[in-house]
């Protein structure tokens, strides 16, 4: 996990405010201060993620990659709390319809997996994402700021032919505001030959951890 050094106002957090007014009395010959009642603000809850890449609300997917036949597509995300309490998110990756097919890491399941170094690959040894007692993925609990890099990965079965897409969504749902819930939608399109995908982040180079 890491954190941008910046976030909104913590919850709970009780904000004074006092007015003050100055005039000049002519009896007096001078200037007086006027100074108000204190008033006070206390900081509400408030649950707010976002996932990159964000949702464009049209129907075209937010990411696509090209693979070979029987090639492994990786596809990033990047999960931030951008609320002022700590929160969790429950993730899954659904396959969709009106595409060529079904793709999946392996068996009829769709793995995310922590993207430790943020390269967008699922590399070797890079560790599965923990589940819940439901059997869905969980993220670990975000502090406000805070933010985690995944990959999800599916593989092509080596009978799909050139140009055949599949289309995949990952969907995430706050455990602190169930009704918070955001996907990010990928295609993999199959291509004849090697693939090159490039990836534009606007993640910090700089993390704190």
């Amino acid at each position: 996990m890491s954190s941008y050094a910046f976030s909104i106002t913590s919850a709970g957090t009780k904000i004074s405010n006092q007015a003050e007014m100055t005039y000049f009395n002519t009896e007096l010959g001078e200037d007086v201060k006027v100074l108000s009642n204190y008033s006070y603000v206390t900081v509400a809850s408030v649950y707010s993620y976002t996932i990159s890449p964000t949702d464009n609300g049209d129907s075209d997917p937010e990411v696509t990659r090209y693979v070979p036949i029987g090639g492994t597509a990786s596809i990033r995300n990047t999960i931030e709390n951008t609320g002022n309490e700590d929160d969790s998110y429950v993730l899954d990756v659904n396959n969709l319809t009106g595409d060529s097919g079904d793709i999946y890491t392996e068996g009829t399941e769709i793995k995310i997996f922590i993207d430790e170094n943020g390269d967008g690959l699922h590399n070797y040894g890079e560790k599965e994402l923990e589940k819940n007692e439901d059997g869905s993925y969980i993220t670990p609990t975000l502090a406000p700021g805070e933010f985690l890099q995944l990959t999800y990965a599916a593989t092509t079965p080596s009978s799909v032919s050139e140009n055949d897409n599949f289309l995949l969504s990952l969907n995430a749902q706050s455990i602190g505001d169930p009704e918070l819930i955001k996907k990010s939608d990928a295609e993999v399109i199959v291509a004849d030959g090697p693939a090159l995908n490039l990836t534009v982040g606007s993640d910090p180079v700089c993390h704190l951890r």
